[in-house]
């Protein structure tokens, strides 16, 4: 039987390739609205936390910061970890220095320098610049603010990385929700709710303005998220994907340990990959590609660490030596195995009990959610659109707690770690849900989310605390 005449044929194309044309100008349109939306909830938040609340001068050097006064209202709390950092990116080869407490973690220092070079032809040629002792360290609140004037540049550079990560968290949650959006209004302003409740939490307000690693609490959690979802649909099957994940995460790892659990999130998702398509063919490249990326991301720490040792003799490790995270559970099974399972246990525990209310923001778009799919058809097709989601956030939630748990230190800017997936799983069953209903439902769905994230935000600004 003969074809279709060619004209057809290719009127059919030009058809087709008008209808993707038209969905990427509309895809491209609602995200950069969201684009537009997270940048002004970012800077009305960050300025929130310049105004808010600062710690009482009595509590200063208990809580270990130092406040800063600015012209006006302002003003933010730097945290005792600061001078160190500053001073490092403004001397980075004293990150070579005995017993420099930072030298397990050279990357962000590493990257602070390179931005702190051009801003300094900025600073005061006449201040005096401190000189750096490898264990710079101080609870004189008096000493802390001082830092913030001496090292502004690297000040600068710090808190410039600091709105990158974030902006690396909004482009993940974008990337990560892109199966579930309608590409309407609502649905981008439930997109946008979910921005904010990453950004306004008690993590952003104790080190948002302040030279430190704790953001990575949030952007690690969503790489791992990114990652697990594009291997879950198949790109380890591509070596060129390995390549590119794995040598940035080996960057990622000399910076903050939390980035581990993107392997460990990447590795149980490329295992789904292969079990949801049932071939060898797929398997195989699929392996292959995982060990590649395993590799490339020790690597970069393995070639600091002979560096170091080759250039000073001795690699410091403040963590294992002193704090004794990870160690710990050498130290607890030689107890005993019942023992060692014990004090696990009582870590996670502690973790959860830290993580439950800084959560309930999330719950809260969970109920609202759950208030809407009690009236609404289809709410079972629903979920399954937002199963793939709803499961790889859930891992990394337990990846993550397990993660801290055998790193043993536990707090409350640890445990919120936990609360990105706990974020991205109810805004992907919220999403998924707003596919099922009216546009008018939609709308109250949405604007019911916004309301949940809006209120978060606001308490997170006025409340007192955390200082630290």
């Amino acid at each position: 039987m003969a074809g279709p005449p060619a004209r057809v044929l290719r009127a059919a194309d030009l058809k087709a390739g008008l209808s993707r044309a038209s969905k990427r100008v509309v895809t491209g349109r609602f995200h950069r609205i969201a684009w537009v939306g997270f940048v002004l909830a970012l800077a009305l938040v960050a300025a929130g936390f310049m105004v808010g609340p600062r710690t009482p001068v009595a509590m200063q050097s208990f809580y270990c910061v130092g406040n800063v006064d600015l012209p006006g209202p302002f003003g933010f709390g730097l945290n005792c970890d600061g001078p160190l950092f500053m001073t490092l990116a403004r001397e980075p080869q004293a990150l070579l220095a005995r017993d420099c407490s930072r030298q397990t973690r050279p990357g962000l220092i590493v990257m602070a320098a390179v931005l702190h070079a051009p801003l300094q032809r900025f600073a005061n040629p006449d201040r005096p610049l401190a000189r750096f002792p490898a264990n710079l360290f101080t609870r004189n609140p008096a000493h802390i603010a001082e830092a913030f004037r001496v090292d502004f540049p690297a000040y600068v550079a710090y808190i410039t990385l600091n709105f990158a990560f974030l902006f690396g968290v909004f482009a993940c949650l974008l990337a990560v929700l892109r199966p579930l959006q309608r590409m309407d209004a609502p649905t981008t302003l439930i997109v946008l709710a979910l921005g904010v409740l990453l950004i306004a939490n008690d993590v952003t307000k104790a080190f948002l303005w302040a030279p430190h690693t704790q953001l990575l609490n949030i952007l690690g959690p969503m790489v791992a998220i990114y990652c697990a979802r594009r291997v879950r649909d198949g790109a380890l099957e591509r070596t060129r994907f390995a390549l590119g994940i794995g040598a940035l995460l080996g960057l990622a790892m000399t910076v903050y340990g939390v980035f581990a659990i993107v392997v460990a999130a990447v590795g149980v998702a490329a295992l789904l990959s292969i079990a949801h398509r049932h071939t060898v063919r797929v398997a195989l490249p699929t392996l292959l590609n995982l060990v590649i990326l395993v590799a490339l991301t020790a690597l970069p720490s393995m070639l600091w660490y002979r560096y170091v040792v080759h250039k000073t003799g001795q690699f410091y490790n403040i963590e294992f030596t002193v704090m004794r995270q990870v160690v710990w559970m050498k130290d607890s099974w030689r107890i005993g195995a019942g023992h060692f399972a014990l004090e696990w246990l009582n870590k996670l525990l502690s973790l959860l009990k830290y993580c439950a209310p800084q959560a309930i923001p999330a719950l809260g778009i969970a109920v609202v959610t759950g208030f809407f799919a009690i009236e609404s058809r289809g709410v079972a097709a629903a979920l399954r659109r937002a199963a793939v989601n709803a499961r790889l956030s859930i891992l990394v939630c337990v990846a993550v707690a397990g993660f801290f748990a055998c790193v043993g230190l536990i707090n409350e800017r640890l445990a919120f770690a936990i609360v990105p997936g706990l974020i991205v799983w109810a805004g992907s069953t919220a999403l998924g849900l707003a596919s099922a209903v009216s546009r008018r439902r939609r709308w109250f769905l949405a604007l019911s989310c916004f309301g949940v994230a809006v209120a978060a935000a606001v308490y997170a600004i006025v409340k007192r605390g955390p200082y630290a």
